[in-house]
């Protein structure tokens, strides 16, 4: 989809992320696959590195999520993986290109002897 016509160069730019970023948001798939800052005992699976990806995009544009599927596989290790990651590189907790200008979003996370924040 393209941006309506009539839009200077910032309002186009401002569109533009916004579509990613929506896109990002409702399709888990066009998420960029994220390289823990931590070594990880063991290998994760490509479907725990795709939820390890999810929950660092969600991360990074302020938001929270939750890993949902049958038991034994692997959501407490990808929750760990995630939250260890977010702990050893908090500087990557914000992206630009997370911003979506018609749209607020907020949540928390709370975890026992940890403090996560968005932007």
């Amino acid at each position: 989809m393209d941006p309506p016509a009539g839009l200077d160069a910032d309002q186009r730019a401002a569109w533009l992320r916004d579509r990613d970023f929506l896109a990002q948001l409702t399709d888990s798939s066009r998420v960029a696959p994220y390289a823990l800052p931590i070594e990880v005992s063991g290998e994760l699976r490509a479907y725990q590195r795709e939820g390890v990806a999810w929950l660092a995009f969600l991360r990074r544009c302020g938001l929270h999520g939750v890993l949902a599927d049958d038991m034994g596989l692997g959501k407490t290790l990808q929750a760990s993986a995630s939250i260890a990651g977010a702990r050893a590189a908090p500087a990557a907790a914000s992206h630009p290109a997370c911003t979506a200008s018609a749209m607020v979003f907020s949540g928390s996370l709370r975890v026992p002897g940890t403090r996560l924040r968005g932007p």
